[in-house]
Parts: structure tokens; C-alpha cells; sequence
């Protein structure tokens, strides 16, 4: 199946493993503090080796009010 769907919020950023690791720390760190309202985290190893292919939603900032959002995913500003 032909993956025809515009790059962005649905296609993943591949990324070296030292970025996993602190996005991952990232999210727990906001877990712990209690200022995270939600989320979601989705890796895979790319097809580049020593590389993973990453997806991330979390929501930051919840303890002090509406808060926002950090979003890991593939730049559609590149045109591809």
C-alpha cells in the first residue's frame, strides 16, 4: 500500500537515539510534575541504523492552566 498522505502531523522524524532518550525524559519529567494532561509517544527503529523513526504528542504546562503542546513529528516546511 502506497502511503499517499501529506507529510506532517501523521509521518514520523527520524532521529538519532540521544533525541529519543530526551524526549523520553522530557515526557517524564512532565509526568512527574503533574503537568502533563495527556499523550502519546510512538518509535520504531528507521531504516537508517542507529536511527529511530519517532512520533510524539504531549501536553505540557496543564498545572498552570490550559498549558500547550510539544509535537515531535516530520517537518512539512521542507516540501516534501
Amino acid at each position: 500500500m502506497t502511503d499517499d498522505m501529506p507529510a506532517g502531523f501523521n509521518r514520523p522524524l527520524t532521529v538519532d537515539k540521544a533525541t529519543l532518550v530526551a524526549t523520553l525524559r522530557d515526557i517524564l519529567a512532565f509526568v512527574e510534575a503533574d503537568d502533563s494532561a495527556g499523550g502519546f509517544v510512538e518509535y520504531e527503529w528507521s531504516d537508517e541504523p542507529g536511527k529511530f523513526d519517532v512520533r510524539a504528542h504531549y501536553r505540557i504546562g496543564n498545572s498552570a492552566g490550559q498549558g500547550g503542546m510539544r509535537i515531535l513529528h516530520e517537518d512539512a516546511s521542507d516540501g516534501a
